[in-house]
């Protein structure tokens, strides 16, 4: 059965030494899970062990209950933006996905679709909660409309940001990560560069990024374990979404009856903003927001402005 654990008071620790400093720029060795709970937990961090895994999880807010999900590489900070828009009307519940940030690796070391997504009703009912708004970016994107789609008892309303849904090719980064020499390398070896320019990559206006934002996402790699989760993940997604298929998961967006607000970035390199036209053809009526100078992850690009977009699709009668 899953079981709930409040976060426990972490030490702080010293400035690494220069020497490790460095190590961990070429993205060799570990972080330990201790020194990365002490920098990115807070007061509002829980978790809950589900099949195994010690889900990292924050409560924060007051109102109906809005999940959030993040995706590929990223953290629940992704939301943070968000969060301080939205904690007045809502009770936000976002989690370090299974594979990323405080989480880490699944212990089944499985990433297939249906048990991802059988994962997260797990989750679901070790949270206690019966009836919430569902958000996800990306992979947490494709968790929640397939979620929406195989567990519509649970899900008021969707909100999909630039999710991971139809078959296309992957990005060059994601592919070339998991060729099999590169995946070796890759299962150890992670340099800071390699994130830097994924992070480049995902928004629209490099110029939105800091360097804290860099080092948030390499730190959090370099948990044990979350490196071969991320290479695990990229595989699952090039096998379940490859070019020329006809069918696959996709096939079960057509089954989601919630309401169903669609974001994307224009500027999207990841995920093609052209996907918007097929959503619009499997899902008739969905609403759709596009901005113009915004990525892959808007939420975090354009934070006020897709925040207030959402509660205004949320509170609509």
């Amino acid at each position: 059965m899953p079981s709930e654990t409040e976060a426990q008071p972490t030490a702080d620790f010293p400035r690494p030494s220069l020497f490790r400093r460095l190590v961990r720029w070429l993205g060799l060795g570990t972080i330990p899970l201790p020194e990365l709970r002490a920098k990115y937990e807070t007061p509002a961090s829980r978790y809950v062990v589900v099949d195994g895994t010690r889900v990292h999880y924050r409560i924060e807010g007051e109102g109906p209950t809005l999940i959030l999900l993040h995706g590929m590489l990223a953290q629940l900070q992704t939301w943070d933006g968000w969060v301080e828009q939205l904690r007045a009307h809502y009770r936000i519940v976002r989690l370090d996905v299974p594979g990323f940030g405080l989480t880490g690796p699944m212990v089944r070391g499985n990433y297939t679709p249906e048990y991802v997504v059988e994962f997260f009703e797990k989750i679901r009912q070790a949270l206690g909660e019966e009836r919430f708004h569902l958000v996800g970016n990306s992979l947490g994107g494709f968790l929640s409309w397939y979620y929406a789609a195989t567990h519509p008892q649970h899900v008021e309303r969707v909100i999909l940001i630039d999710p991971l849904s139809y078959p296309q090719r992957m990005p060059l980064l994601m592919r070339f990560s998991i060729l099999p020499v590169i995946r070796w390398f890759a299962s150890f070896w992670v340099p800071r560069t390699f994130i830097a320019e994924g992070v480049r990559q995902v928004y629209g206006d490099p110029r939105r990024y800091t360097t804290e934002t860099v080092d948030r996402y390499h730190d959090l790699l370099l948990r044990e374990g979350n490196r071969g989760a991320m290479l695990k993940i990229f595989s699952a997604a090039t096998q379940y979404f490859p070019l020329g298929v006809e069918h696959g998961p996709w096939d079960r967006i057509k089954d989601i009856r919630a309401k169903v607000l669609l974001m994307w970035g224009q500027n999207d390199r990841w995920l093609p903003v052209s996907h918007v036209e097929r959503w619009r053809a499997d899902l008739p009526g969905i609403e759709v927001k596009i901005y113009p100078d915004a990525g892959h992850i808007p939420m975090e690009e354009l934070p006020e402005q897709s925040a207030a977009d959402a509660h205004a699709f949320l509170s609509a009668r």
